[in-house]
């Protein structure tokens, strides 16, 4: 799908994030570097090609810069720490909760977000932050409401 629209960013960030995760499945370790780093680079190509149209419904209800934001923030969170993304992740993070195209996403991505920013609010020993995310998706009703109940259960 990529090689048929290369300026879409949606599945430029999907690519990447799914190269990324192939890193995970093979035991060289200069391969996993590989993937990883190829992963990452295609996510951070993403980011950069989002635009104003972005802001506009692409697939899944989601608009676009959302989505590629999301996985990016995912993608970058969840890499080792050597590879200093978290601190990008988070940011990312920040800027989708802060977004006012958030409420039109469908409640199960805002479950996503949510949960997400919580759980970054908890690493950054941010609790109060953290209560606040995870009662939001409890608020909303999301799929991720029992994984929030948990994480506050932990605070």
């Amino acid at each position: 799908l990529l090689r048929q629209e290369p300026t879409n960013p949606v599945l430029m960030a999907y690519t990447g994030t799914t190269m990324a995760m192939k890193s995970t499945t093979t035991m060289l370790p200069w391969k996993k570097m590989s993937y990883a780093e190829d992963g990452m680079a295609m996510l951070d190509k993403a980011l950069a090609m989002l635009t104003p149209a972005h802001e506009a419904v692409i697939q899944h209800g989601t608009p676009g810069t959302l989505e590629v934001k999301l996985l990016a923030a995912k993608t970058f969170l969840g890499v080792p720490g050597f590879m200093n993304k978290g601190p990008r992740g988070a940011k990312l993070v920040s800027e989708l909760i802060a977004s006012p195209t958030l409420t039109s996403a469908p409640v199960d991505f805002q479950g996503v977000v949510w949960l997400t920013a919580g759980e970054v609010a908890v690493q950054e020993k941010r609790v109060e932050d953290a209560r606040k995310h995870f009662a939001r998706v409890i608020d909303l009703k999301a799929k991720q409401a029992g994984a929030a109940r948990v994480q506050l259960a932990k605070l």
